[in-house]
């Protein structure tokens, strides 16, 4: 006789359910991991490794899905355009790492580096798409990838600059 996978609805729908205030809990309990592990949290500083590692987990994503993609475009552009879409990405990341080392008073110029190949980065990915080497999909993808690592990048910029405007530097 068959029954049904362990993670159906029907085998769970006998499961107790937890009361409402534990529930609420559990519910603030993870917005509040979520708030603290993103960059612009606390006035958006990103200083520290947990603050930042949000921006890596975003540039290696978009490296880890980019670089095959440009390893498709045509041959004969393969060594120009595409290598510079591969290199203008890991130059982002490069910044970010950068940042991620340095202190207050410099990090500003590695995000700004990073906020500049991003922009870079988007411009190429749009020509790409414009010579159709880039599905629709694709596209669509590689942009919201690079808005929210932009975002990211963004707070973590506005972040540096007002501790660095803060009183005691």
């Amino acid at each position: 006789s068959w029954s049904p996978p362990a993670y159906s609805k029907r085998a769970t729908a006998a499961l107790p359910r937890l009361p409402a205030a534990a529930r609420r809990q559990a519910r603030q309990r993870f917005s509040q991991a979520m708030h603290d592990d993103h960059p612009s949290a606390d006035a958006g500083s990103g200083s520290g490794l947990d603050g930042s590692m949000v921006v890596h987990t975003r540039a290696r994503a978009l490296l880890e899905w980019l670089v095959p993609q440009v390893a498709k475009f045509p041959r004969e552009h393969r060594h120009t355009l595409a290598r510079h879409i591969g290199d203008l990405a890991m130059q982002v990341h490069d910044a970010l790492v950068a940042a991620r080392h340095l202190d207050a008073a410099t990090r500003g110029l590695a995000l700004r580096d990073a906020d500049i190949h991003l922009d870079q980065l988007r411009q190429y990915l749009q020509l790409a798409w414009s010579w159709q080497w880039l599905s629709h999909g694709q596209y669509e993808h590689a942009s919201r990838l690079t808005e929210e690592l932009g975002r990211l990048i963004g707070g973590w910029r506005r972040g540096a600059a007002k501790r660095r405007a803060a009183p005691g530097w």
